[in-house]
């Protein structure tokens, strides 16, 4: 008797564990697909200085977040003084218990946190970027969407920048 109600009481708590294990992946997975997309706005705070030593504020921000799995994938960010004037620089991006990981292919790696994705007249972006390395809070950003990924990739299968297939 007694070991039959040890084995149900360890199974109960067996059970309990992989669910809120897969709850926390399932949203995280939920995360990836909420944010895939081009978007673009403002990211406030020491965001731009830290990122080009600089402290020009005035920079307009497009990020597309191309998912290549459940977790996450490749991307691109360009920071724009003029409409004209962005370089797109490439990153990985890895949703991971509940925070957004972006690695940038110059070194520069920063975690977006307490974000949202919410529906205004438009989808809206909001949250923050902290330090990779401190967790120190860097900056608030908002970035409303304005497409859904082109998925266009170089003779190396990398993501590029580029027209939806068929155009």
């Amino acid at each position: 008797m007694i070991m039959k109600k040890l084995f149900t009481y360890t199974l109960m708590l067996l059970t309990i564990a992989v669910t809120l294990t897969s709850c926390e992946r399932d949203s995280d997975s939920e995360l990836a697909y909420d944010i895939e997309g081009v978007w673009e706005g403002v990211i406030g705070g020491d965001y731009y200085n830290r990122r080009y030593h600089n402290s020009y504020s005035g920079y307009t921000t497009e990020i597309e977040f191309v998912r290549v799995d459940s977790y996450g994938g490749y991307g691109y960010e360009v920071d724009y003084r003029s409409r004209y004037s962005g370089v797109p620089i490439g990153f990985d991006w890895t949703v991971k218990e509940g925070r957004i990981y972006l690695e940038y292919d110059d070194g520069y790696n920063v975690i977006i946190s307490d974000y949202k994705v919410r529906m205004r007249d438009r989808l809206v972006f909001t949250g923050y970027f902290d330090d990779w390395d401190s967790g120190e809070q860097l900056a608030a950003f908002r970035l409303y969407k304005l497409a859904e990924p082109t998925y266009d990739y170089d003779y190396n299968g990398r993501y590029v920048r580029g027209t939806k297939p068929g155009d």
